[in-house]
């Protein structure tokens, strides 16, 4: 269990898998997301190879003041060779978009990457377009690396995506 701020991020469970399938079917959602237009046993065959695995770490987001599940983060990629990991996060209830939940689950998140992981270095992509998300990453201690020109095709056209990443030494806790 990682406790943060307004938030809590439990070990990602069996029965979580309908809200995270709903969540990537929510076109609200899906708009910036990679993972979308899953059926629940797409989401199923995902957590079968995964549960298990020494390369993810993944998290159910819970609201502490309501105790409601909110979206899902982790991280990926995981290499304990050259100490990296992807960080990805999906806040999956509208309600909580904009209100300080998304940042305080990245530094959740950097803090178990950098002290329990002992990781140097943990990077994400993003879509151009999501604004709110390089606001809360470039405020979380991220640096953008680079640009992958019209990489990721969404809402009917391609987009850029943003590489971003932060270094041990660069993260305040």
């Amino acid at each position: 269990m990682l406790d943060y701020g307004k938030v809590m991020l439990r070990p990602l469970e069996e029965s979580d898998l309908e809200k995270i399938a709903a969540w990537r079917n929510n076109p609200e959602v899906a708009a910036t997301l990679v993972n979308v237009h899953e059926s629940l046993d797409m989401v199923r065959d995902w957590y079968e190879r995964i549960k298990t695995s020494r390369r993810e770490r993944n998290f159910i987001i819970i609201d502490k003041e309501s105790g409601k599940a909110i979206g899902h983060a982790g991280l990926a990629q995981l290499n304990f060779v050259n100490r990296n990991a992807e960080l990805f996060i999906i806040i999956g209830e509208p309600a909580f978009w904009g209100r300080g939940y998304g940042r305080d689950v990245v530094r959740a998140l950097l803090s178990y990457g950098f002290q329990e992981l002992n990781l140097a270095r943990i990077y994400l992509d993003t879509v151009a377009f999501n604004e709110r998300a390089l606001r809360c990453y470039k405020a979380c201690g991220f640096v953008e690396e680079g640009r992958l020109r019209k990489a990721r095709f969404k809402q009917g056209r391609y987009h850029d995506v943003i590489l971003m990443s932060i270094l041990r030494e660069e993260w305040i806790d």
